[in-house]
């Protein structure tokens, strides 16, 4: 729904309500209906809230400038502004850029009236892929030297922080010291591996859901401890 900003700053009741039908009369139709458009000048941003997904998603705002009449002020040129552009900016033709998790505000502005639209950015791991911890041998029961390390990307492959990723034992038991971290700024989470009883290949998995049929997989090899005569 379209957030109207009109020229008093402090609407009553009845016309901050005559006001909000219009803003839906103007989201179904996807335009500003001049019959039913606010009695007054305003600036109506359409749509009037937006959620991008990820960092560089982009999303397209309109503004329509209504004069005194209601009706739409044939040429009239908008200035665009995000309130924070760490969190996503705007370009000069309302075009709105993902730049960061967060919301914001972005503006239109037309002479002394001002529409607004809240832009919220939530990104979504989509690819999660190994960093480093595969490949690597230890003595049975113990500890990996390495820590399992996976890192996890949008959509455009920027690092998504706070996801979580759900490691699983999928052979030669063992244990893990968090199967579930969650990521850190560089879109990396991390656990370690003590190695099970079993003299063989040992592998775990990780995914971004629990059970995933296509796993990222580490693989250790496992060996039993030297003995004191084989240590000379």
């Amino acid at each position: 729904m379209p957030i109207v900003t009109a020229m008093d700053s402090h609407p009553p009741l009845a016309r901050l309500a005559a006001l909000l039908a219009v803003a839906a009369a103007a989201c179904d139709s996807g335009g500003v209906d001049s019959a039913l458009a606010p009695a007054g000048p305003a600036v109506v941003i359409s749509p009037s809230s937006v959620t991008l997904d990820a960092v560089g998603d982009r999303r397209r705002l309109t503004a329509s400038v209504l004069g005194a009449d209601a009706t739409p002020v044939p040429d009239a040129s908008v200035t665009w502004r995000s309130d924070d552009t760490t969190i996503a900016n705007v370009t000069e033709d309302g075009l709105v850029i993902a730049r960061a998790n967060g919301m914001t505000v972005v503006t239109a502005a037309w002479d002394t009236l001002v529409g607004r639209a809240e832009v919220s950015v939530a990104q979504v791991g989509v690819s999660l892929f190994k960093v480093s911890g595969d490949e690597q041998a230890g003595v049975l029961g113990q500890t990996l030297e390495r820590p399992l390390v996976a890192r996890v990307t949008d959509r455009f492959g920027h690092p998504v922080r706070d996801a979580t990723v759900f490691f699983r034992i999928e052979s030669g038991g063992g244990t893990l010291s968090e199967p579930t971290p969650h990521t850190n700024a560089e879109g990396n989470a991390s656990t370690r591996w003590t190695l099970g009883p079993t003299d063989r290949d040992q592998t775990v998995a990780a995914s971004l859901t629990p059970g995933a049929l296509t796993p990222a997989i580490y693989n250790a090899t496992a060996r039993q401890a030297a003995t004191a005569s084989q240590r000379g």
